[in-house]
């Protein structure tokens, strides 16, 4: 009996012990990346031109933003987008996502870059591919 005890107790502590294993797996890209591309730079073009200032404060008065909700949430969008590319085994990233191009500040999609400019950004920073925010907009809505 004294034995049977004994061996509960053992086996008892020794379930409560836990491990953890890490397991790094790539997720499939939800578009087609050639294997050639390797070295990627970030740009931010999320962020409002000059000209489009005063209708983007307009449009985060009237839709309850924060001031500032959108650039700063576009900003985090980059920082967490710069971190899992430094973390990738794939990819060499050539910048740290200061590049910011002008956008229109909301949630339309501003005109597309033409290829001289993409090229131009990668040919400076040695890329092979160009990764852009385009655009960013947060809205506070209360639900009842």
């Amino acid at each position: 009996m004294r034995n049977f005890i004994f061996l509960l107790i053992v086996s008892f502590f020794m379930s409560c012990g836990t491990s953890t294993v890490m397991v790094n797996v790539q997720r499939p890209a939800d578009i087609s990346v050639p294997q050639t591309v390797q070295d990627v730079v970030i740009a931010n073009r999320s962020i409002a031109g000059k000209g489009n200032k005063a209708g983007n404060i307009l449009e985060g008065i009237f839709s309850g933003e924060g001031i500032g909700a959108d650039k700063k949430g576009s900003e985090y969008c980059m920082l967490g987008l710069t971190n899992m590319l430094q973390n990738s085994e794939r990819y060499n990233l050539k910048n740290a996502g200061d590049i910011v191009l002008n956008g229109t500040g909301t949630s339309t999609f501003p005109p597309l870059l033409s290829w001289s400019d993409v090229e131009s950004v990668c040919s400076s920073y040695g890329a092979d591919a160009l990764i852009v925010l385009s655009t960013f907009d947060s809205d506070s809505r209360i639900f009842e």
